[in-house]
């Protein structure tokens, strides 16, 4: 776009047939690119929906993982089995029954998205977001070309 004097400017701006003489009217926190960082760090504090789920989940497997294999290995210990085949078998229930791997690909796969995103130059104002627009049905920009 052409500006002329008194006009606004932003970082990145680039003069193509003159010196530019700048005034900095806002520095720091008050900067766009601040603004833009904050709210990418406030998209990776902001839980989504399927995360409340997963850590309802996980806090109630969880236990229920654990109880069952001291269950296992103690059940295994009164049938006659050594202790070294009733912890075998105890900690074979663990490995296979923890959610281990519920409770972290979930938060990790959406910061990826929002990660990713960022890198193509799409600011998400958070997980729910992201969430959310695997349910879009129409996309409307404005005359700038910018999704709100």
């Amino acid at each position: 776009r052409t500006v002329g004097p008194g006009d606004e400017v932003i970082g990145g701006t680039v003069s193509a047939d003159g010196i530019l003489a700048l005034e900095a009217t806002r520095v720091g926190a008050h900067t766009q690119l601040a603004q833009m960082a904050a709210i990418a760090e406030q998209a990776q504090i902001r839980k989504a929906q399927v995360q409340h789920l997963v850590d309802a989940v996980v806090r109630v497997f969880v236990p229920v993982v654990l109880v069952l294999t001291v269950l296992v290995a103690s059940a295994w210990l009164l049938s006659g089995a050594d202790l070294s085949t009733a912890v075998t078998n105890g900690i074979s229930v663990l490995i296979i029954a923890c959610p281990c791997a519920l409770g972290l690909a979930t938060p990790t796969a959406l910061m990826v998205g929002v990660g990713r995103g960022a890198l193509l130059g799409v600011l998400v104002k958070g997980q729910d977001a992201l969430e959310a627009s695997g349910k879009v049905t129409t996309v409307v920009l404005d005359k700038t070309g910018t999704l709100t």
